[in-house]
């Protein structure tokens, strides 16, 4: 096929350029490997054991603090608190690892959502991802979500991704906010749920739940492994 016989693309305004990489999958990809990477030669230990709490320390073996953490569990909540910041989690009363190991599929999970989703919404911090609009508005250009007229898709979108890539230019904050991608929704008519839906947690509290999956897989590898002090574990 020619070049003139091939569709046209959607137009990314210069203004949006350096946000294209700004996607929350990304985001993910990095933060996993950079979590692997710090947490690789942490060992896990038991510093605190009670009839209502329990806590964990995974560090480092020469005591080092670089991203050292600790796991509490009570009745009402799992905690996280470290070098890699804190995570309140509210899963219910009284569930402890089992519950936490059954919520990461024993280390298996990679996306975390059930987990996070437990973290009391005014605890639960989430960042803006414009690249993953600009996804969105690639797939809508082609025709593949079904939102806009087949005949419109690439039209609308250009003028919504153009009126966009304008309130940006016109700003003080360099297209990384939500504000501007609402506001040009909304002067196309577009409601809330189409210009929501690109939120996603925020590093923080990825680096805890990262943290809390290598806590579950740790224990799993070390205590169904049937090692010395399996016993000293008195949770569900």
């Amino acid at each position: 096929m020619s070049n003139s016989d091939e569709p046209s693309k959607l137009v990314i305004p210069e203004e949006l350029q350096h946000l294209v990489d700004e996607t929350s999958e990304k985001k993910s990809r990095q933060l996993r490997g950079w979590a692997e990477q710090s947490f690789k030669d942490h060992e896990l230990s038991l510093v605190e054991s009670g009839e209502k709490v329990e806590v964990w320390y995974c560090g480092r073996p020469d005591g080092s603090s670089v991203y050292h953490f600790y796991v509490a569990f009570t009745p009402h909540a799992i905690s996280v608190y470290g070098d890699i910041g804190d995570m309140l989690i509210r899963p219910g009363w009284n569930r402890g690892l089992g519950w936490l190991r059954s919520a990461l599929h024993d280390g298996a999970d990679e996306h975390f959502s059930y987990l996070l989703g437990k973290v009391p919404s005014h605890r639960a911090k989430k960042n803006f991802f414009p690249g993953d609009v600009i996804e969105h508005l690639q797939e809508e250009a082609a025709g593949r979500n079904g939102y806009f007229d087949e005949d419109q898709c690439l039209a609308k979108s250009q003028e919504l991704i153009d009126e966009w890539a304008e309130r940006v230019g016109y700003s003080y904050i360099d297209g990384g906010e939500p504000r501007d991608w609402w506001d040009a929704c909304s002067a196309k008519g577009l409601d809330y749920e189409y210009a929501g839906g690109f939120e996603d947690y925020d590093s923080d509290m990825y680096w805890c739940a990262y943290a809390l999956r290598w806590f579950v897989r740790k224990w799993v590898a070390t205590y169904e492994a049937g090692e010395a002090g399996a016993e000293a574990h008195p949770l569900p």
